[in-house]
């Protein structure tokens, strides 16, 4: 779960924590498709 820490380690501005989530799930979508099946969010 290293991309988890490592998502927390840049959504420390609270007002981006959706925008960097959105871009984490497009980085690990990109380099690992299984990750978004791990981690959906409606």
């Amino acid at each position: 779960m290293f991309l988890w820490s490592t998502m927390l380690r840049f959504t420390k501005r609270r007002k981006a924590i959706k925008n960097d989530q959105i871009s984490l799930i497009k980085f690990a979508n990109y380099h690992n498709p299984k990750f978004l099946i791990l981690n959906k969010n409606p």
